[in-house]
């Protein structure tokens, strides 16, 4: 679902996305994104330079660890972090860094929801 044209995104978290990460930056797009059970993303690279970046929210209510659900990284040389969707946080990171969204399991039976923020540091 695009935001883009949605000012409490494109302004008002993006300016606590600045004030919070102490950094500006020119928007790029925002989007919020969804997974039900049985779906997954690929791993993929958000950004080719080192300037881009992504901010990720975390939008559902509440989380339990035996849904799945995490964001998978890959750091090369077969090494993996992996980022719990706890309700209420974000994460930030290079968005040259590959990674995607594992899917949540039986158990869940909802849809995990997540608003990622592009941007290019200034």
């Amino acid at each position: 679902m695009a935001l883009d044209d949605e000012k409490y995104f494109t302004d008002y978290l993006l300016n606590i996305i600045q004030e919070k990460t102490n950094q500006k930056f020119s928007l790029y797009t925002v989007y919020a994104n969804g997974h039900t059970y049985g779906t997954r993303g690929s791993f993929h690279q958000d950004w080719y330079e080192n300037n881009g970046r992504t901010f990720l929210y975390y939008a559902n209510s509440e989380w339990d660890v035996e849904w799945g659900g995490k964001t998978i990284f890959d750091l090369g040389n077969g090494k993996y972090c992996y980022h719990l969707p706890k309700p209420n946080s974000a994460i930030y990171f290079p968005g040259i860094i590959p990674h995607t969204a594992e899917s949540t399991t039986r158990l869940f039976t909802g849809l995990r929801v997540t608003v990622a923020w592009k941007l290019i540091l200034k």
